[in-house]
């Protein structure tokens, strides 16, 4: 079989290398689209209106989010899971289950009879449940519209984003105060706080008169925590907004240990390159992050390195990336294949917008290096 031109190259991590290096997204489907994908441009161009009274008269096909939504996809199928921030219409927030088609099963406001819940970030259980962040802490929710349950802490506030560890821990990201702890460990069996760690950066008063400020972001220190997402080993990587970078913590020790963006890791970093945003890790480890810089999905292997760039076809004025998520098609049933569960690599993004979606991508490989399961 004759080598492509990438096989001249010499990768630091081969194997993460030979796996996304031919790596194209191909649009499977927009989010509670009428159309199927057959049947649809694979980058349908939008005519911009030309005033501000046919924005508002345009009529929406299709499924609308109201506001900004993270997204999950479950472990036991392809159907996906989004949750909407508060807005006028829904001042809780909302959960939406699409299935494969991209249209609406079900859809209810997470308003709980004991307490009023505000939804942020979401994550897929084993058994299909989602544990969705409540900004004091995180919420375990079927899909029926019924809470499970419900985990909070003293020391936690603003709970924005949670991610599923190995050891089926829950680990969240809190904006919190100066003196707080920026991720919090979550036991769902308990529902009690098992650690917490990573600590905000020293804020130094230089003029009192002025009452200016500096803030001194050391490596370990996280400014704005964003997405979370966590690896085979049970480190955890955060989407850090103020240091445009990625950063890698041990979730059992709380130790810090690297941080990355799109020109190196640690001292290679250069800021500017990277604008995190959405982060979501594969089953080799393999880290993907949506950025606002280039508006595309980069691909690290586990190291931090920048292994490739999958461009996506949208324009960075009108569409931002948001929240990022990966299919499970490595879950086996009785030691086959669940037949419910695409064998094919998809990923899921939700762009904020005017009328914010979500759009379901096939990420195709190349002959040579094609991924068989």
């Amino acid at each position: 079989m004759a080598d492509c031109a990438w096989n001249s190259l010499v990768s630091a991590n081969k194997k993460a290398e030979l796996k996304f290096r031919n790596v194209n997204p191909t649009l499977k489907y927009c989010l509670g689209c009428e159309y199927p994908a057959t049947k649809r441009d694979l980058y349908p161009r939008r005519p911009k209106p030309a005033t501000l009274l046919d924005i508002i008269t345009k009529p929406h096909k299709g499924f609308e989010f109201l506001s900004i939504p993270d997204l999950t996809f479950l472990h036991q199928s392809d159907h996906i899971v989004t949750s909407e921030f508060a807005s006028v219409n829904y001042p809780y927030g909302r959960v939406t289950v699409f299935d494969v088609k991209g249209d609406v099963i079900t859809t209810f406001p997470p308003k709980d009879t004991r307490k009023d819940i505000h939804l942020f970030g979401i994550t897929s259980l084993p058994n299909d449940d989602v544990a969705i962040c409540t900004g004091d802490g995180v919420s375990i929710w079927n899909l029926d519209g019924r809470m499970v349950s419900h985990m909070t802490q003293p020391t936690v506030e603003n709970c924005c984003h949670v991610t599923l560890m190995q050891n089926h821990l829950l680990a969240t990201t809190c904006i919190t105060k100066e003196d707080g702890k920026c991720v919090t460990m979550w036991d769902p069996k308990s529902g009690k706080v098992t650690s917490q760690f990573g600590s905000r950066p020293e804020v130094i008063e230089l003029n009192p008169l002025k009452q200016k400020q500096k803030i001194l972001i050391r490596n370990r220190d996280i400014r704005l925590p964003w997405f979370i997402a966590s690896d085979s080993s049970l480190n955890v990587f955060i989407s850090d907004r103020t240091a445009q970078c990625v950063k890698v913590y041990d979730s059992t020790s709380g130790k810090y240990l690297r941080r990355f963006d799109a020109a190196g890791v640690d001292t290679r970093c250069a800021k500017g390159s990277l604008m995190p945003q959405g982060i979501c890790v594969d089953d080799d480890d393999n880290i993907f992050v949506a950025d606002e810089v280039s508006s595309s999905v980069l691909i690290f292997d586990k190291h931090g390195e920048k292994v490739r760039q999958l461009p996506l076809k949208i324009d960075p004025k009108e569409d931002q990336v948001w929240a990022l998520a990966l299919n499970n098609n490595h879950e086996l049933t009785c030691g086959k294949r669940n037949p419910a569960i695409s064998p094919t690599r998809k990923m899921a993004l939700s762009f904020s917008h005017r009328k914010p979606r979500g759009h379901v991508y096939n990420l195709s490989f190349c002959d040579h290096y094609s991924i068989r399961f």
